[in-house]
């Protein structure tokens, strides 16, 4: 919780400089090394398990797409709608997992008050909608292969590992002589 507080609050310092990618790289470079800090990984459970690193490349990758995509977003749609429609990511995840009937109800209320809150807004950028729909289809691919990758391994070593694959390279706006460098 306080690593999400902490980018939220560290992001918009840094966005004007290095833009939505560097935003992302930075966020998960920083988590990467403070989670390696708690949890380190060791590279001979990561090659034993079965399909651990699969897994684990997997979650980094659908992390950092999630984190740009929601970045790229809010560049073209208002925050409250980039998060509405994110959460439907996880929130399709907890309906399949349903097998009660009565689990709709609260869905359908819960689509009720988002519809009544939305009406009479703003028209929304079909780019920004498709984006923040990225962002929830790899939440919800997230949320799927994290827990594999929990079932894998042990501890938090496939939580801090997963940050390295992520962020795998600075953006290309970081390379010398580019405008983001310049003050």
């Amino acid at each position: 919780m306080c690593g999400i507080q902490f980018g939220a609050a560290f992001a918009p310092q840094v966005y004007p400089q290095v833009g939505a990618a560097g935003v992302v790289f930075l966020r998960l470079l920083i988590a990467g090394v403070l989670l390696c800090l708690l949890w380190r990984p060791r590279r001979q459970t990561l090659n034993s398990t079965k399909s651990a690193w699969g897994t684990v490349i997997g979650a980094g990758a659908l992390l950092a797409a999630h984190h740009l995509a929601f970045y790229e977003a809010v560049k073209h749609i208002p925050l409250g709608a980039v998060a509405t429609i994110e959460f439907l990511g996880p929130f399709a995840i907890a309906l399949a997992g349903s097998r009660r009937a009565a689990d709709l109800l609260p869905a359908c209320l819960a689509a009720g008050g988002v519809l009544l809150l939305s009406g009479g807004g703003v028209p929304l950028d079909l780019g920004g909608l498709a984006l923040a729909a990225l962002t929830a289809c790899c939440w919800a691919g997230y949320i799927r292969v994290s827990s594999r990758m929990a079932r894998r391994l042990s501890g938090g070593q496939g939580l801090a590992t997963l940050r390295w694959p992520a962020p795998p390279w600075p953006p290309r706006s970081w390379e010398p002589g580019s405008d983001a460098l310049r003050t």
